[in-house]
């Protein structure tokens, strides 16, 4: 006795009679799962993969024909279909209703444009308005940007001189170094690269001040990197002049007392290193923040030129949020076309004189071929059997289930 035999003899054990179970394998007993169906075909045929192709069929047409003979369960069908139907048209009337706020809000912004843009027509032609407040402002900030002006130069003049070409002269204090209402004149006995240097130096630190100014007006998110390197690179600047102005004080005690030399670490803790940086670097971070208040005031001056910023940053959104709209809007009209085609597919199903479950056949063809794959193994047959079973398997559902007619028609 073959496997074959032997396995069609212990399953007809679970029948009544011997003679009421049915010897041919393309049919499915009444009592039998689809998984033991295919174990059993696949004994019968020693699994051979050229056979397998037909009995998905064979599956394919029992499970249809299965679906045809039961009169309940087309009802059921049909009725799952209404439902379906049903559910869609009214997602249905919910896109349409979304698609009429789209449109709505569309022209709603397009109309307000419309109004701004005339608006802004009629701010250009009307005669200039002067903002009071910001002339104020502007006054103000400018007399104290002058002044602020003249300290630096002098600041920055006399420490710059101080640090890299005063003598050693032991009358001198702090205040005499760091303003010098003569390091001009000193400079330019020294020579005219000294007094160059000199005169320009003050020009270095308002020239990062102002660049300041024009970083902090930039949209770009990277502004604040570079201001934070603009303020970083003017801290080093009067970090060095404040060190170099404590070693010549430093050293002026040295005249007078036996002590070690002026090191980084005596800078940190110096009074008059602080001193310096104080009197430099806090009073040109004031020039800029008022320097860029000044400009503000100076940009405001105009009443007609604020109010039509203000319209062109409105007209601005409101563009945007009609891209936003008619982006969503053609997303709407997508989900609408796709409902309407489900529908008609849905509608077409219902029409038919049968409806069938796919989902279902599909179902019973994969228990099919898991019993074949588990008797495969069972067989003792190789991976290369059971690679080309899993290709025929699902290019065979493939088609049967794309292509449902070919067997319908038959």
């Amino acid at each position: 006795m073959n496997l074959r035999d032997l396995f069609r003899t212990s399953a007809a054990k679970t029948d009544t009679t011997e003679a009421a179970i049915p010897v041919n394998p393309n049919e499915k007993r009444a009592d039998e799962t689809y998984q033991h169906w295919g174990k059993r075909v696949c004994a019968f045929v020693d699994g051979s993969s050229i056979s397998l192709k037909p009995f998905l069929h064979n599956v394919y047409i029992c499970n249809y024909k299965k679906q045809l003979e039961d009169v309940k369960g087309q009802e059921e069908e049909r009725e799952k279909i209404r439902k379906e139907i049903e559910e869609k048209q009214n997602d249905l009337e919910l896109q349409n209703k979304w698609l009429d706020e789209c449109r709505k809000k569309q022209i709603t912004a397009k109309e307000t444009i419309k109004a701004l843009q005339n608006e802004k027509n009629e701010l250009r032609n009307r005669k200039y308005e002067e903002n009071k407040e910001a002339r104020i402002k502007l006054i103000v900030g400018l007399g104290i940007v002058l002044l602020l002006t003249a300290y630096l130069f002098l600041f920055y003049s006399s420490t710059f001189y101080s640090a890299f070409f005063r003598s050693t002269d032991a009358s001198i204090d702090l205040m005499g170094l760091m303003f010098d209402p003569q390091a001009l004149s000193q400079a330019l006995k020294s020579g005219i690269p000294e007094l160059c240097f000199v005169l320009l130096a003050p020009v270095i630190f308002i020239g990062l001040g102002f660049s300041l100014h024009f970083f902090s007006i930039q949209k770009s998110a990277w502004k604040y990197l570079k201001m934070a390197a603009i303020v970083a690179i003017t801290f080093v600047f009067d970090a060095i002049l404040a060190y170099k102005i404590g070693e010549y004080m430093y050293n002026l005690k040295r005249m007078y007392d036996d002590i070690p030399p002026f090191t980084l670490s005596d800078a940190v803790v110096d009074i008059n290193t602080w001193a310096v940086i104080f009197c430099g670097f806090v009073v040109y971070i004031i020039w800029g923040i008022v320097f860029d208040m000044t400009m503000t005031a100076y940009n405001e001056l105009d009443m007609n030129k604020i109010m039509i910023r203000a319209i062109d940053k409105q007209i601005t959104d409101l563009d945007g949020d009609i891209k936003t709209e008619a982006t969503a809007e053609g997303n709407i009209r997508n989900q609408i076309a796709a409902i309407t085609r489900e529908i008609g597919k849905l509608r077409v199903s219902l029409e038919g004189k049968v409806i069938i479950s796919i989902a279902e056949i599909q179902t019973a063809m994969s228990e099919f071929f898991t019993g074949w794959t588990m008797m495969l193994g069972i067989l003792g047959k190789g991976a290369a059997i059971g690679n080309e079973a899993n290709t025929i398997f699902a290019d065979t559902v493939a088609i049967l289930l794309d292509n449902p007619k070919i067997i319908d028609e038959k």
